[in-house]
């Protein structure tokens, strides 16, 4: 499940849509406490023990770019419930996003 989140999350065309991705590109390829990565905000635990679909876990209005101290720190912790997540990302834009990139029949 981690895998295909990932998978998922990493696409250029996801990352490019992450509210301050261009920090990424500022990582001096090593990691520290400062180095900049992709936070999901309903996690990747709480996905895979609630059943939801890897690209829901992977929206766009799900991540954000923080530093892997914080992410660290964060664990496996949701900052947002389900509920919110599929609100936020109810909108028809969205629909459409995830339609572009979601195998049919998947979810």
């Amino acid at each position: 499940y981690r895998r295909e989140v990932n998978k998922l999350t990493y696409q250029k065309e996801i990352v490019s849509q992450i509210p301050n991705s261009h920090l990424l590109k500022e990582n001096s390829g090593r990691i520290t406490k400062d180095t900049w990565t992709i936070d999901h905000i309903y996690s990747v635990q709480d996905g895979f023990n609630n059943n939801v679909p890897p690209e829901i876990i992977a929206h766009p209005a799900n991540l954000r770019i923080i530093t892997y101290s914080e992410n660290s720190s964060k664990n496996s912790k949701s900052f947002i419930t389900l509920k919110q997540l599929l609100d936020k990302i109810s909108e028809p834009l969205e629909k459409d996003f995830l339609d572009r990139i979601t195998p049919k029949g998947s979810l």
